[in-house]
């Protein structure tokens, strides 16, 4: 079926001093038949609305192109019944953001009006969907990030199911000491609390946990999302309504680093390693055991290398 495009366009918020909106138009009806067309200083107004209303009204328009702001605004105003509505933001991605009146800001503004048109053109309406949607959490992780989301997700009234591949919770925490400073002015390691969030997590009536776990596959959509997991126990599937993934990080792989002794000298030895280290008691050398009496850091080891990372790291 053909849709009867209408195509209405903000010259408000610099767009008309940014474009010729008068050319803007004439560009989309070289490549589409319009039904209907407006150039208002106001589009947002209540002039501007009752006009697009009549030409709804009187069966002109079945399908409404707006030239204008971001769609993530005024979303209440640029919503009309019975039609569809495609939002073309000329405000942000064009009159905001790029020279005024230059070739190629108007040719910007062209496409994005002929992809709107375009979309409009052959967007379906959706059926209205009956199933009621899942308020239930999953939280892939268990180390803090997921810990912290699946507790805060619960204390405000979901019911929350929170998976970790691991046999047990606390991820990386859970093996080091202290934890990065976490308050201002920023001077001293923080306690590691990993355990204490562990205990309260696993006997909050709201979380489910289960270790030893894999996805094994995700499907449907947000609200509706059907989840296959595996554990020791079995296959189920989780009606899920929304995913929040915090599967953590994984340190950089130090063999590569021989010019730096990792591997030639067990007194070398990663972050991660010294972390453990000093969890579990006083620092010595793990070559014998020794106290420490001088100790080199080298920082930023493999980042921005070509050779190794190209980007850098977020933990050194």
């Amino acid at each position: 079926m053909a849709r009867k495009l209408g195509v209405y366009v903000c010259s408000g918020c610099a767009i008309g001093e940014a474009v010729d909106t008068d050319r803007l138009l004439r560009s989309a009806r070289s490549d589409f038949k319009i039904a209907a067309s407006l150039v208002h200083p106001f589009l947002c107004g209540s002039e501007a609305g009752q006009a697009i209303c009549k030409d709804i009204a009187e069966g002109a328009v079945d399908a409404a192109v707006i030239g204008a702001c971001s769609p993530r605004v005024k979303t209440d105003i640029f919503s009309f019944d019975a039609v569809a509505v495609e939002r073309v933001n000329l405000r942000e991605h064009v009159a905001w953001s790029h020279v005024p009146r230059q070739d190629q800001t108007q040719s910007l503004a062209e496409d994005y009006l002929k992809m709107g048109l375009a979309r409009a053109q052959r967007i379906e309406p959706l059926d209205a969907c009956s199933e009621p949607a899942s308020t239930t959490v999953l939280v892939v992780g268990g180390g803090m990030t997921g810990l912290t989301a699946a507790l805060e997700a619960a204390d405000v009234g979901h019911d929350v199911v929170l998976i970790e591949k691991q046999a047990a919770l606390g991820g990386f925490m859970a093996s080091v000491d202290r934890r990065f400073p976490v308050s201002p002015p920023y001077h001293e390691l923080a306690i590691n609390r990993t355990s204490e969030l562990v205990a309260t997590v696993s006997y909050h009536p709201r979380i489910r946990t289960l270790t030893s776990a894999t996805i094994l596959q995700t499907s449907g959509q947000p609200g509706s999302f059907d989840v296959t997991v595996q554990t020791e126990a079995g296959v189920s599937i989780l009606r899920i309504g929304a995913i929040v993934l915090a599967t953590g990080w994984k340190p950089y792989d130090a063999t590569t680093l021989v010019h730096l002794g990792y591997g030639l000298s067990p007194n070398v030895v990663t972050n991660v390693e010294f972390e453990r280290m000093a969890a579990r008691g006083p620092i010595a050398r793990p070559s014998d055991g020794r106290a420490l009496e001088t100790v080199l850091f080298v920082q930023c080891a493999g980042s921005r290398n070509a050779a190794h990372l190209s980007y850098c790291s977020s933990v050194c």
